[in-house]
Parts: C-alpha cells; structure tokens; sequence
C-alpha cells in the first residue's frame, strides 16, 4: 500500500540458483590395489585392498562377496588374526578400523587412530587381546582390543615401519623399518631391549620361524639375512614343561647350534641374537615380503619382479640328517683330493643351508607380484587334509582318531604337501596359486589355479564412453576394452585383437551395436559387440598416437586427433560381406593443424571444431569448410581437454598449467580462468543440460572431481573419492550418470540426486575442514614427556608416549566435556532459583546430579579418545571435574573409569596442582577415597572370580574333562582338541 501510494515499484528478490548434488553410487573395475595388500579367509576366498576399500573375493566362482568401504581414504594394510575373527584394515590417514566377523552387523567397526600418517604393517598378538600398528611416521602404536583404547606408543626408529610380529608369548615386539634396523621391543615395560643393524639398506620385511628361534630378514640387498634368537629366562613366559614335545628335541637342538654365543653390552637379559648365515635369492630390486606358511615349512620371498622364491624351512631332525649328509660328503671330497683339510662339525653346522635353503620358484607371466598370503594347507598323497573333530562317543573314539593322526606322522616321509597361496599383483589382479613341495626330494611344482583377471583392467584406464540407449559403457585401457553394465557395473565383454596395445581412446558406434578403437601405435579397430569381435582393422589410420575419438553431431561418423599433427574425419558404410552387410569406416577429410593435436571437440550444431594443441593454443576451424576461424591463446602449458556447451556459444578447454578457462566462440574472448586444481587438468567436460544452465567439469591429477557454473562462473562442489590422477570422464545423455576413471584403478559411478547445494554452506564446510586441519597439525604439550630442542617433533623426545593421535572425534570429545563443566557450573547457581528447570542435555542423559552429569559425559568418549581428549582440556576446567570423579569413586558410580581418569589427569597436571593450595583438599580427598572405593570393587571382582572358578570347577566334575589344561596351553594340537571337545559338551549341556 506504501508502495502504490508513492508510486515506488515493489523490490525485486535476487535469483538464486539451486544446483543439485551427485553423490557416488559405487566403483568396479579395480581388482587390487598396487601396492596393496591380500589376505587367506580360507582356501577359496580372500579380502584384498582395492583403493578405499577391502573387497572379500570368491576366488572359485571370481565374485565379489562383499565390500568394506572408507570414503576417500586409500587401504593401505590389512591383517586378520589367528582366529580368523577380526579383520583390521589400515587406512592413508593413519586410521586403523576392526571388524568382527562375528557380528551380526559386518559393517560395524571400531576406529582407532594412533598415526599420523598412513599405517605400513599390523600384527595381532596371539591371545588376540591386542594389536599393533606400524606407521609411515616410524611409530608403532599398541592398541588393546579389550577397551578399545591405546595402550602406549613407541618411538624409536628413524623411517616408516615396514613389519612387525608379536613373539609367540606375546611380551616382545619385533620391528622392522627403512632405517635398516631391526628392534625387539619389551610390550611390559615399553622399551626396546635390542637392535640388529647388520644390513646396509632398507629393512622391508622378516620372517620369525622355527618357535621365534630364527628370524629372516629381508631388505634391498639380493640376500636374506638369517639370524639365531636364543630365549633367555628372561625372555621365556615360563619355564620349560619336560613333557613338552619340543623339550624331547633339546639334545638335537644343541647339537646343530654350534654358532658361539656373542655377548652384548646392551643390558639383554631376554634373547641373544646371531647371524647365522646369508641367503641368495633369485627375485630382483628390493624384497617386498616375506611370508612363512602355517607349518612354517615353506618361507616365500617376493621381489619387486616377476619371480616369487619358495624356501624350504627345515626341522631339527631333518637339518641333524642334512649337517651328517654334508659333512661325510666333505670328508669323502678331502679324502680323495688328500690335500684339503677334512672341515669339522662346527664348521658344517654353521652353514645356513642346512637349516634353509632355496628349493624353487613360481614365475609369472608378465605380473609382478606385490604381496602374498597362504590360504589353510591341504595335503595329498599320504597325508589327508582333515579337521581334528572328535567323536561324541567319548574317550575311545578320541584315541582312535590319536591313533589315526600318528600313523600319518609316520608316513610323513615321501609325502606331498600342497600349499594355496594367494598373491595380489600390480596388474589389478589377484591369483590363486598351488604349490606342491615332495618334502623327501624337494621338487617343487607351482602352477596358478585361478584368477581374477575378468574383473578389470591390467592397466591404467585411458577412456570412457557411454551407449545412447544409458545400458552400458565401454573402459579402454592397456590391451583391452571392457563393456559395463551401467546398471550393475558388472563387465559384460572383453573386446581384444592381436596389435591392440595401449587403447587411448574409444566411442560407441551408431547404434550402440559397435564399437571404434584408437591406440597409441594410430591404429583404429571396430568391434561387434554381439560376438566381441573385431571386425576391421585400420593400421595406418595416423602415423602418431591418436588422443581422442569424437562422434559427428549427425551420427553419420567421427573425427580423431593425433600427435601427427592431423584431425581426421571418417563416415560409417555398410558394405557387402558374403550375404550380409557390415558396418565398416571409411576416412573422408584430413585437417592439418600447426602443432601435435592432443584434445578435439565438435560443437553439437556442428559449426565450430576445436582442437587443443601442444603449443598451449586452441585452434577454431568451421566444420564445413575446415576453415580457420579462431585462435585461442591464454594458457601457458599444452591443452590437455577441451569441450563445448550444449548452446555452441561456449568452449572450456583444461591444460597442464593447472587452469581451466572458459571461452566465448563468437569473438574468442575468455570470460573467465580459474585455478582449478592442485595438479595438471587432465579432463573437461559440458554437462548435458535441458535448461540454460552451464555447468563443467574438471578432473586432474590430484584425484579430485570439480563442477563449475560457466555463467556464474563458480564452484559448485568437489567430488574427491579417488586416490589417484582422474584419468577420464563420460557422461550419459540426460547427465544424471557420470563416470570417471582413475590412475588408482577404479572407475566411479556416480549419480544425480535431488538433494540441493548452498553454495554458502559448503563454502563453511571447507572453512570449518581447513580450521580441523590446522588443530591437527599443532601438536599437544603432555606433561611428563621430555621436551626436544625446538623444530623437533615432541614425541620423538620419549621411546613411550601416548597412543592415540589427535584427530576430529578427540576434538570434539574435549568440546563436549568443557560444554559440560560450564553447563554444570551455570546449573549449580540456577538450582537456587525457584522455578528451576534441569538442563536439557542432564535431563536426556538421566544423571542423578550435576557430578554424576559431568562423570556420564567422560564416559561417553570414545575410549581410543579419552586420553587425548583429557590432554586438550584447559586447566581452569580440571578442578570440576576431579571433583566430580572424586563423588563418583566415592559412591562407587563408573568405577574404574573415575580411577583412571583421576590418576591421569593428576599425572598430567601435577605441577599445578601441587602448586594451587585451593586444589589439596581435592587431592587429599582422592586419596583417602580412592583406596577404599577401589578395595570394594577389587572384593567384588574376586567374589565374582571364584564364583566362576567353582562353576567351572562343577562343570568339569559334570563332563569329567578339565576346561582349563596347561599343556593344552602349550600344545596347540592339544589346545584345538580340547577347544572342539569342550565346544560339543557344552551342545550336549545344552541340548540335555
């Protein structure tokens, strides 16, 4: 009414454009990744890392079974326990996660953060209560799986940690890393009590065998390194038991060990260590693994080649029988020559052959090989493969099946032992390979059973189209062109022909019933894909490598640009073949352009060719006439994609200086350049709009996925799923697929929602992300840890520090409890108020008061993020909260985490706390409560324990078995039978 009376015109609200999100729908193509990691779950199936994820393989029927993914973080470490129940899996960004097979949810894990950068190497020990991490930053973190927390951190090597093993007691640590050591670590006491730097390179892997009495050791140097451990008192968990079959060997053992104790001055009161010998292998560059079977009878070394050596590992009877045979050979060779002294039985045994030795090799093809893992073993011949299951009819049939198992010990002899091994290699595929080993003459037969090699490409992925009718989509790379179903991603075909090498680009044909290939050699080739074959072949369609393939607006044929310094353009004909027709090419024009062609794009009113040349311009032709139009000139490094707007009036065009400009065809003007990627642009593309809207996108080398609004002239969103340089993007007609291919081996799907983009709030998201990060990189002040000099990283100062690394969930988990403190603090001084209404947050978490609200919230955390956590509250907050844990102890509430958080956070904040007199009494509060309250539990906790013992003590009465035997402990064969037994009486219990 204001307005109509003053004649003044109503406002007129801004535009605002909504643009809607692509989210990602799934991956195929890669099979594993190069330098990646495969794991046995049993003698068909195995999980292997495969960029971000760990995919669980059906090596029979070459499936996939299931996938565990972690969005934009590459896996770089994977490891099962001897159980076969957890799965951990290492990530780039120092994350660890465990799944439990068990569950009823598989998706469900625990993360655990403790590096700061990627994790190398995990080890579970053998009780599997706990595991270790092994980290590009040389740190090795010790994790309880019991809490969920870290135990500690241990800093001591120099360079990344390449390997690490428990020992079969659990209480030492050995590492591995690039700075060409080797340490052993006490887990009690936190400290490393030796170090071996024999060898001159970088440490890669080792392998302890023979009841931790051996350890190989692998680096870059073409001999394995082969050490004698001998076991102190110290070092032993208990001592030996005389019934024991290993101690019925100690005559033997002494006999063959013959190498002099050396003695050290390092304080070792736990192992003495010797290098035995040295072992050539056949493998060439750097060992990348070494892998020992279950029966510790086979040890494989894998190179960075294409050899993988099978070692053969020795028992004491049979190295006893090789040390006589060696040495009656030597005494029989000084006697006939009568001039060479006949060597001595110390001389004989101290050859490291006779424990090791080198029997034979499994070669492939043209894949080298990166990581290996042996599947359960399966023997042939006189030794049946067979579970130690024992029957329900009591003792006599248990010494019938004793009876069985002896009988085959004794034919041992002569016996053939079969070996499943799985090996992922670079190629992007994993076999399945048999190694058959006669143990009696050592000949050796590998030979692959299986593999995954129709899963995907063996190289990188070059180009991608999609079919017009949006079925599938076709992946040329290295040799090979594979047809996807768009709908499952699941191949469909494999296109191949004899001089195919290095496919560069690809189109569907007219029709979607054929398929043109162009390579690196200038060859095209066009396939049926009704019978997958090739159907013409043009040898000489260009003297260079051809970049790229574009079809004509018409459909009526295509045009290719190649580094000859030509652009192309041929027509589909049928010609007459035999009784039917055929599709065939034919060439038609040739356009000579001023430098080598490396991108083309046609305009779709089929006006205007742009052609991306090597000498950082784009050259503007008329279709018709072939005419020179425009010349495009503002990058300052070769074009390396180019494409045109669904309207002809706009071109974008993305070069190797890291740019994309967007350019007007009318007058060749740019109207605007951005900084698009941290990394050369590799890819460009206009998505298919119905509307006026422009948008582009980007793709480079730093792996990461860019949309553009060419009229706005703004970022849209990013999408940064791959590990690797995005190699290729295609997208279907009506743009709500897109694709893209990666140097990591995958190609992404991803697809069109209906979820809208604030352009401010992803604007601060980044902000927000980029603020995370800079909390990261400053490091925490820890009281009790010692202080290094300034420049140096603080938590190299101490060999044990805290575990779990700063990450987003510790932030959090600090802003949490100081949020709680101050909530506690305003609601004790609104408690006087008479119409007094409890906090929210105390109300949803059902605290009895403010000291239990403060005590629940502490335990909330994440326990792998308490202590962190705890280290990042201010100290103006501490106070409230001893108070609080020192109530809680009192009245018994949460009591073993009020212990623990109190003992820590005095340890942490001592010197203040000793030093602020209104402090003491909270201190000397604790420590008359903090004994009683921990008495009680303590009672509790034994009352409970020998509950137990009496339940147990009166199950065993009932099944006339003891549950819990030592020397089933020691024996594992034991240990497995009384599991089994003690498994069926429980059924049996239950049942009755």
């Amino acid at each position: 009414p204001i307005c109509s009376l003053l004649k003044v015109p109503f406002p007129v609200m801004g535009l605002t454009k909504d643009y809607l999100r692509y989210v990602h729908a799934g991956a195929c193509n890669v099979v594993g990744s190069a330098n990646g990691a495969v794991v046995a779950l049993d003698s068909s199936s195995s999980v292997v890392a495969a960029a971000d994820a760990a995919n669980i393989y059906n090596m029979r029927t070459s499936e996939k079974i299931a996938s565990l993914e972690n969005e934009k973080k590459s896996v770089t470490a994977l490891k099962m326990d001897t159980a076969k129940r957890f799965l951990a899996i290492g990530y780039s960004d120092g994350s660890l996660r465990l799944y439990d097979r068990t569950a009823e949810d598989q998706s469900s894990f625990t993360s655990l953060i403790g590096h700061r950068s990627g994790v190398n190497a995990i080890a579970f020990s053998h009780d599997g209560l706990s595991v270790a991490t092994g980290g590009k930053d040389s740190t090795v973190v010790l994790w309880d799986l019991v809490s969920g927390s870290g135990i500690v951190k241990l800093n001591g090597h120099k360079d990344s940690i390449t390997h690490l093993q428990f020992s079969q007691c659990d209480r030492f640590l050995i590492t591995a890393s690039k700075d060409t050591t080797v340490k052993l670590w006490n887990v009690e006491s936190h400290s490393c009590f030796y170090t071996i730097c024999d060898s001159r390179s970088e440490v890669y892997s080792f392998a302890l065998i023979k009841n931790d009495s051996m350890l190989v050791a692998a680096s870059a140097e073409l001999e394995l390194l082969v050490y004698d451990l001998k076991w102190l008192d110290g070092g032993k968990k208990q001592s030996a038991d005389p019934s024991d079959p290993s101690s019925k060997k100690a005559k033997t053992t002494e006999m063959i060990e013959m190498v002099p104790e050396v003695e050290d001055d390092l304080a070792n009161r736990y192992v003495r260590v010797s290098l035995r010998g040295r072992l050539l292998r056949q493998s060439t560059g750097r060992a990348l693994q070494l892998c020992a079977s279950a029966d510790e009878r086979l040890l494989l070394c894998l190179g960075s080649g294409q050899v993988m050596d099978i070692f053969r590992v020795y028992t004491e009877e049979e190295t006893a029988k090789r040390v006589t045979k060696k040495l009656r050979k030597a005494k029989r060779k000084a006697n006939e020559s009568k001039d060479a002294a006949a060597p001595t039985a110390e001389e004989v045994a101290q050859d490291v052959t006779t424990r090791i030795g080198r029997i034979g090799e499994y070669r492939t093809m043209k894949d080298k090989v990166k990581w290996a893992d042996f599947a359960p073993l399966a023997m042939e011949g006189s030794i049946v493969a067979r579970r130690d299951v024992e029957d329900e009819e009591g003792e006599e049939e248990e010494g019938k099946g004793e009876g069985r198992r002896e009988q085959g010990e004794e034919k041992k002899e002569g016996s053939k032992y079969t070996y499943t091994v799985f090996l992922l290699c670079k190629s992007n595929t994993v076999q399945q390979v048999a190694i058959t080993v006669d143990l009696e003459s050592n000949e050796t037969r590998a030979e692959c059973m299986t593999n995954l090699d129709k899963l995907g490409h063996r190289e990188d992925v070059r180009s991608l189209a999609v079919s017009s009718n949006n079925a599938a989509y076709a992946s040329g790379g290295g040799s090979q062109v594979l047809i996807w179903s768009l709908r499952s991603l699941k191949p469909l075909h494999t296109l191949r022909e004899i001089g195919m090498d290095d496919v560069t680009a690809v189109i569907f044909a007219t029709g979607d019933n054929h398929v043109v290939v162009g390579t690196k050699s200038g060859s095209l080739f066009l396939f049926v894909l009704g019978s997958a074959e090739c159907i013409e072949v043009k040898r000489s369609a260009h003297e260079a490598a051809i970049w790229q393939i574009v079809p004509t607006p018409d459909k009526k044929g295509f045009a290719t640009c190649s580094a000859d310094k030509t652009v192309k353009f041929w027509s589909y004909q049928l010609i007459d073949e035999g009784p039917k027709k055929r599709l065939s090419i034919r060439e038609t024009r040739v356009l000579s352009v001023p430098d080598e062609a490396l991108c083309l794009a046609v305009s779709p009113d089929g006006k205007f060719l742009v052609v991306g040349l090597l000498n950082s311009t784009l050259s503007v032709y008329f279709m018709d006439s072939l005419k020179f139009f425009l010349s495009l000139y503002g990058h300052s490094l070769p074009v390396t994609a180019v494409s045109v707007s669904p309207d002809s009036k706009l071109a974008v065009s993305g070069s190797a200086d890291k740019t994309i400009k967007i350019w007007g065809l009318d007058f060749g003007d740019c109207h605007k350049s951005f900084h698009a990627h941290d990394e050369p642009v590799s890819c460009v593309l206009f998505s298919p709009s119905q509307e006026e809207e422009m948008l582009v996108w980007s793709a480079g080398k730093d792996g990461k996925i860019k949309q553009w609004d060419a009229v706005k002239r703004e970022r849209v969103q990013v999408l940064s799923n791959h590990t690797a340089e995005v190699r290729a993007l295609a997208q279907n007609g009506e743009g709500s697929v897109m694709l893209s291919a990666s140097h990591d081996r995958s190609i992404r799907c991803w697809e069109l929602t209906e979820e809208i983009i604030v352009l401010e709030e992803e604007e601060a998201i980044e902000r927000e992300e980029q603020f995370d990060a800079k909390l990261l990189d400053e490091e925490d002040v820890v009281a009790g840890e010692t202080r290094v000099q300034t420049g140096e990283d603080p938590e190299k100062s101490a060999i044990a520090t805290m575990a779990a690394a700063k990450n987003k969930q510790s932030i959090a988990s600090t802003e949490q409890i100081c949020e709680a403190v101050e909530i506690a603090r305003k609601e004790k001084e609104a408690e006087l108020e008479e119409d007094y209404q409890p906090h929210p947050l105390v109300r949803a978490l059902g605290s009895a008061s403010l000291k239990h609200f403060l005590v629940d919230v502490v335990a909330r955390v994440q326990p792998s993020n308490l202590e962190r956590a705890l280290v990042m509250v201010p100290f103006g907050f501490v106070p409230d909260l001893i108070e609080a844990l020192s109530f809680a102890v009192l009245k018994k509430y949460k009591m073993e985490l009020a212990t623990r958080v109190a003992m820590f956070l005095l340890r942490i904040h001592h010197t203040h706390i000793t030093n602020s007199p209104s402090l003491l009494p909270l201190v000397d509060k604790l420590r008359t409560t903090m004994p009683e309250g921990i008495s009680a539990v303590w009672r509790i906790y034994g009352v409970n324990l020998a509950a137990l013992k009496c339940l147990s003590k009166e199950y065993e009465e009932q099944m006339e078995e003891r549950l819990f035997d030592d020397s089933a402990i020691l024996d594992p064969k034991k240990a497995k039978k009384k599991k089994t037994k003690t498994r069926k009486a429980i059924v049996k219990a239950i049942k009755n």
